[in-house]
C-alpha cells in the first residue's frame, strides 16, 4: 500500500536548541569533540510523530519496535 505522506521527512533528532547565539553550537561541539558516552543496550525503539505548534512540538509515540534478544 503506497503511503501518501508528502510532508514526512524521516530523520533522527540528536539534539534541539532554541535561542542559541551564533557560533555557540559550533563552539560546544568543538569543546566536546572527544566525548565518548557510556554504552547501553538498545531493547526497542519508538516511531514518534511530532507536530509543530507555536508553543513547541507535540510528540506522540506511533509504534514501539522491540529488538529480539
Amino acid at each position: 500500500v503506497p503511503l501518501d505522506l508528502p510532508q514526512f521527512h524521516p530523520h533522527l533528532t540528536l539534539a534541539r536548541v532554541r535561542h542559541a547565539a551564533a557560533g555557540s553550537i559550533a563552539e560546544f561541539v568543538k569543546r566536546h569533540r572527544n566525548f565518548i558516552g557510556p554504552a547501553w543496550r538498545v531493547t526497542e525503539f519508538a516511531l514518534v510523530e511530532s507536530e509543530l505548534h507555536p508553543a513547541g512540538a507535540r510528540h506522540r509515540v506511533r509504534r514501539i519496535y522491540p529488538f529480539p534478544g
